[in-house]
């Protein structure tokens, strides 16, 4: 089984570990929003193989062990397996499972840009999540049971962080309850439900941005605590039956969306649904000519139009290649390399984001000419062994 590189798992980055998601949550303002203002889960970084397991369904005969090479067949043993700050990654497939995430801090992400499907079947909750800090990401959530409290995604805890998920065909979209507190919920589509998400009682300071609400058939969203559906350090979500304008045409409704339940509001109703872009190409900055065998300084700078993090593929253009994971848009970074063979290179670089989203290539050409010292080596030794052939010649002549 080949291995894709197009993983959350570049460079020993783990989304539920250290220098993937929790940085990104906790310490970057990358979704416009000060590090202080997110909540974090806490988790200490990690770059063990062993804290991952891995699910593919289409590992019918086994074995079973939770490597790359031997995948278990159902995302419940996955979970069930899991410690704090494990990852759980997901082949695509269709899952006929309703699971249960009853363990704090672990992910559950979908290996490749292929969204992996849960399908619960028309029973019961689909995803359940009762631990805290719990990252899911990159999954169609599908076909709850019909009974009134039947979800696609039921949310128990606090701290969790939601993105990237297509729940549709549910009785609720998601259900929020159990006084659950400070999730962040951003990048999904909550569609073809009966109601899209439902938030009860004593459910406070939760995050909601840039989700799309489409065709849900009772309401979109109704909130019956206090939940941040805006701010002015990121957008809203995307109505479909938003009826506003938007006069000066930057994409935000001029008046509010009314959230059902409460007070709560949408102040920056998106006017069309959200949608991942590709990161700007990459500018390369640095040196144009040098020297061979030394080490040279360049920098590197993209910005993403959603603020994701992203990861820059480098060909440096003499057959060596490089990945740099995760690096915050808009921030240049440092990146360093050396020459062993006089030419000319074209080194390029582009920008990834962790949708899979990839940028154009930047370039930058650079030389590597031959050393004036080399050359005029080169010109003496041509001089001497002219001379030398002369002297040759000439005894030939006179001597011999």
């Amino acid at each position: 089984m080949k291995k894709p590189w197009k993983t959350y798992h570049i460079d020993d980055m783990s989304p539920a570990g250290g220098d993937g998601w929790y940085f990104h949550f906790r310490y970057k303002s990358s979704n416009r929003l000060p590090p202080f203002d997110l909540p974090g889960p806490g988790l200490p970084p990690f770059q063990d193989e062993k804290r991952n397991h891995y699910v593919d369904d289409s590992n019918t005969g086994g074995p079973w062990d939770g490597s790359f090479e031997n995948p278990y067949k159902t995302i419940q043993e996955g979970i069930d397996i899991a410690k704090k700050g494990d990852t759980i990654f997901v082949f695509p497939g269709i899952y006929q499972e309703k699971i249960i995430i009853d363990k704090d801090c672990i992910g559950l992400i979908s290996l490749t840009y292929e969204q992996p499907i849960i399908d619960g079947g028309k029973e019961g909750n689909v995803v359940t999540i009762k631990g805290k800090a719990v990252n899911l990401h990159g999954f169609v959530i599908q076909n709850s049971g019909t009974f009134e409290e039947g979800s696609g995604l039921d949310i128990q805890s606090n701290d969790n962080t939601i993105s990237g998920n297509i729940i549709k065909n549910n009785q609720n979209g998601v259900y929020i309850h159990s006084s659950s507190k400070n999730n962040v919920i951003f990048e999904n589509s909550i569609q073809n439900n009966e109601w899209g998400i439902f938030i009860m009682h004593e459910c406070r300071d939760n995050y909601l941005f840039n989700n799309n609400f489409i065709d849900n058939r009772g309401f979109h969203a109704k909130d019956y605590s206090i939940n941040k559906w805006d701010s002015e350090f990121y957008y809203g979500n995307y109505w479909d039956d938003y009826k506003g304008s938007d006069n000066n045409g930057n994409g935000i409704g001029d008046t509010p969306y009314h959230i059902l339940g409460e007070s709560n509001r949408d102040n920056q109703p998106l006017m069309k649904p959200w949608q991942n872009k590709k990161p700007d190409t990459p500018i390369i900055e640095g040196i144009t000519s040098g020297k061979i065998q030394t080490i040279y300084n360049f920098s590197v700078n993209s910005s993403d139009s959603s603020n994701h993090d992203l990861i820059y593929e480098i060909d440096w253009g003499d057959g060596s290649n490089e990945y740099i994971s995760y690096s915050e848009s808009g921030i240049s970074i440092n990146i360093t390399h050396s020459w062993e063979s006089s030419g000319d290179y074209l080194i390029k670089i582009r920008a990834i984001d962790y949708y899979g989203a990839e940028s154009d290539w930047g370039t930058l050409k650079i030389s590597m000419p031959k050393s004036i010292a080399s050359d005029i080596i080169f010109q003496k030794l041509i001089y001497l062994f002219s001379f030398f052939e002369k002297i040759i010649s000439l005894y030939f002549r006179y001597f011999v």
